[in-house]
């Protein structure tokens, strides 16, 4: 059982590395449910796991490489997936985000400026699309529009955004 402190330090390092470790395993995954429940059954995982931890190194590689057992190890239940990586793939793309881990922080952090940044309307169809998961079809329908011009909007938002973020990672490089 963790002490109290433990459970502080473990919370602290978690939520610095989730978004990195959710990253590769919706990557790796490409069902979003199927990733959505494993990274639930990492994190848990490396909770249960934590007093073997050593601090003196760091924690995004150890949690990494749970992720990357993880997956292995969940391989036969989403085997049916048209899309099943091998170890050394998931090798590959563990290392890569590791690589990518730091800017990915920046860009997030920079990715919210940016939003908070779009029109009303323009959140709303951002809102819909990746946070409530609808297609393009079922957008139109809320939004009483067609199918096209959804596509359109989320074609030019999504631009916006990309232009936004370097905008801002130019900026940060910048002024250090």
């Amino acid at each position: 059982m963790l002490t109290t402190e433990q459970q502080e330090h473990f919370t602290q390092l978690w939520t610095e590395a989730q978004s990195t470790v959710a990253c590769f395993v919706h990557t790796s995954i490409r069902d979003r449910g199927q990733a959505e429940d494993l990274l639930q059954e990492i994190a848990m995982t490396l909770l249960r796991k934590f007093t073997t931890y050593d601090t003196s190194m760091p924690f995004l590689p150890w949690a990494m490489g749970v992720a990357k057992f993880a997956i292995l190890g969940s391989k036969r239940d989403y085997a049916r997936s048209r899309l099943v990586f091998d170890e050394a793939l998931l090798e590959r793309i563990s290392q890569t985000i590791l690589e990518v881990a730091p800017t990915q922080r920046d860009e997030e952090a920079f990715l919210d400026v940016c939003l908070a940044k779009l029109a009303p309307k323009a959140r709303y169809i951002v809102r819909l699309r990746y946070y409530d998961s609808l297609d393009a079809n079922e957008m139109a329908r809320v939004l009483g529009t067609t199918e096209g011009a959804i596509r359109v909007s989320l074609l030019r938002i999504r631009e916006q955004l990309r232009k936004c973020i370097q905008n801002q990672t130019q900026r940060a490089r910048s002024y250090p």
